[in-house]
């Protein structure tokens, strides 16, 4: 990865897209700007192998490396570092940012349930957010709310009724919440 110099900021958000979106999120989930409160720096990626990045899709491993690279790359200058991601980018992003002590707040969006294994996140005590369609193909509600039930009491569970795996049309909803949850005043 390659960097440009940090400009100093209340916090840092890292947003991590799906495996097959390239960095033009705005056909599934559209550009951070939105979902990052005022006062906070970005970085959005691609993973390696995604559109012109080099390298090529690792399941998962090589990914996990991309996420800690860009956490590393955060915390050299902030001490709130948040992670977002967005289904595959969520099961990615959220284990890694589970494990790293450097990471404070976590956000799955359309986490794929039926499709990865989230139950690392049973154990972990990180505030964290979750925003589900409740049309969602690629991640049954009903499993999310039975992983939610196992997690402690900073999880916070957030269904967008008559929601696709994608948003569609709901983008502002999801982006407010994000937004709230992310807000340095909403710190734990």
């Amino acid at each position: 990865m390659h960097f440009l110099a940090l400009v100093r900021s209340q916090c840092f958000v890292i947003h991590i897209h799906s495996m097959a979106v390239a960095c033009t999120i705005g056909s599934c989930i559209a550009p951070p700007a939105p979902c990052t409160p005022q006062g906070c720096s970005t970085l959005r990626f691609n993973f390696r192998g995604t559109g012109a990045s080099e390298g090529h899709f690792e399941a998962g491993a090589g990914e996990a490396d991309d996420v800690r690279t860009a956490v590393e790359y955060a915390a050299h200058d902030h001490t709130d570092v948040a992670v977002v991601g967005f289904s595959f980018g969520a099961w990615v992003g959220l284990r890694v940012g589970a494990d790293d002590p450097r990471v404070s707040r976590l956000v799955g969006l359309g986490i794929p349930v039926n499709v990865f294994d989230f139950s690392y996140l049973e154990g972990i005590a990180k505030p964290l957010l979750l925003v589900h369609g409740g049309q969602d193909e690629w991640g049954a509600l009903a499993t999310v709310q039975t992983l939610v039930a196992t997690m402690h009491t900073k999880v916070r569970l957030e269904v967008i009724p008559g929601s696709d795996h994608f948003f569609r049309a709901h983008f502002d909803t999801v982006a407010a919440s994000v937004v709230a949850f992310l807000a340095p005043s909403a710190s734990a």
